[in-house]
C-alpha cells in the first residue's frame, strides 16, 4: 500500500466531516504545510479519525474477550468491574493513534529543520555560485528543486517552484510564503534576505557571500559550545558512572561487615543490587540520551 492510499482510505469513507468538527484542524493544517506533506489537511484529519476508530475497534475485539476470560478463570483479581479495563485499553489505543498522527508532521518538520541548519552554509554557497554566473533567482530555486536533495533543501525549493509554475505566484510571493512555512529560522532569514535583495535590486551574489561568511562564524561558535557541553557531560559521566559506583560499593561492602540496614529496611547487599541493576544503568542511559540530543541538534 502506498502512503497516499493509506491516507485516502479514511477520506473515502468519512469524507470531509471530521475536519469540520475536529478542534485541532487548524494546527494540523499548519503542521502539514511546514512538514511539506503533499496532502490536504482534510484528507489527513479524515484518515486520522478513521484509523483511530479502527484501532479502537480492533483493541475492543481483542481486549474484551481476553479480559473476560482471564477474569472468569480467576487468573487475575480486578478491583474494578472487569469491562472498565478493556474499555480503557480500547480508548487508549484510539488516543494513541491520534497522538501519532499529530506528532508525525512535527517529526518530519524537525528532521527538515536539522537538515537545513546543518547544510545552510552549503546551500548559500551553491546559490552564490549560480548568482555569480548570472542565473536568476527563480532559476536558482529550480536548480535546487532538481539537485538539492544532498543539501536537504529539495522539498523547500520544490514548494517555491510549484507556487510559481502551478499557482501562478511571482517569485517574491512564493519565497515569502516559504519563509513563513519553513521550520528553520536560519533558512527563513536567508529567504527573507533574498527577497529584500530582489525588491531593492541589490547584488545577490555579494549578499550570499557575506551571509555564508556569517553562517560559518556562527557554526564555529555552535561547535565550540557543543565541545564544552560534551566535556561537561564526560565529567558528569565519570563521576556518576565510574567514581560514584566505586565509592558506594566500597562503603556498602564495609557496612555489610557490621550488618544492619542501610535505608527503608534494605541491607547493604540489597542496596548494592538495586544500585547496580537499576540506578547506575538509568544514569548511564540518561547521560547517553543527553549527549545524543546535543549532538543531534548540531550535526
Amino acid at each position: 500500500m502506498k502512503a497516499q492510499d493509506f491516507f485516502n482510505i479514511g477520506f473515502r469513507l468519512l469524507g470531509d466531516r471530521p475536519s469540520r468538527y475536529f478542534p485541532l484542524s487548524g494546527y494540523v493544517r499548519k503542521s502539514i504545510s511546514v512538514a511539506h506533506l503533499r496532502i490536504s489537511h482534510i484528507v489527513y484529519v479524515s484518515s486520522m479519525i478513521f484509523w483511530a476508530l479502527t484501532g479502537t475497534g480492533l483493541a475492543s475485539i481483542i481486549s474484551f474477550p481476553l479480559v473476560y476470560t482471564l477474569t472468569s478463570l480467576k487468573i487475575f483479581e480486578l478491583s474494578a468491574p472487569w469491562f472498565l479495563y478493556p474499555l480503557g485499553i480500547s480508548l487508549g489505543t484510539g488516543a494513541m493513534v491520534v497522538l501519532i498522527f499529530l506528532f508525525y508532521p512535527y517529526q518530519l518538520s524537525d528532521s527538515a529543520r536539522k537538515g537545513l541548519d546543518k547544510n545552510i552554509v552549503y546551500i548559500i554557497n551553491y546559490m552564490s555560485i549560480l548568482a555569480g554566473a548570472g542565473v536568476t533567482t527563480e532559476s536558482i530555486f529550480t536548480s535546487l528543486a532538481e539537485k538539492g536533495e544532498i543539501y536537504k533543501v529539495q522539498d523547500s525549493a520544490r514548494s517555491i517552484v510549484r507556487d510559481i509554475e502551478v499557482l501562478g505566484k511571482d517569485i517574491i510571493s512564493a519565497i515569502d510564503d516559504e519563509s513563513a512555512n519553513t521550520p528553520s529560522k536560519k533558512y527563513s532569514k536567508l529567504l527573507i534576505g533574498i527577497n529584500g535583495i530582489a525588491r531593492t535590486g541589490g547584488n545577490l551574489q555579494q549578499y550570499l557571500r557575506e551571509t555564508a561568511y556569517r553562517q560559518i562564524t556562527v557554526r564555529r561558535r555552535e561547535l565550540s559550545k557543543l565541545v564544552n557541553q560534551l566535556n561537561l557531560i564526560a565529567e558528569t559521566y565519570i563521576i556518576l558512572g565510574i567514581a560514584f559506583p566505586v565509592i558506594l560499593t566500597t562503603l556498602l561492602s564495609m557496612m555489610g561487615i557490621f550488618g544492619g540496614n542501610v535505608m527503608a529496611g534494605l541491607g547493604p547487599v540489597q542496596v548494592m543490587s538495586l544500585m547496580t541493576y537499576i540506578f547506575f544503568p538509568i544514569c548511564a542511559l540518561a547521560v547517553l540520551l543527553l549527549a545524543d540530543g546535543m549532538t543531534g541538534n548540531c550535526e
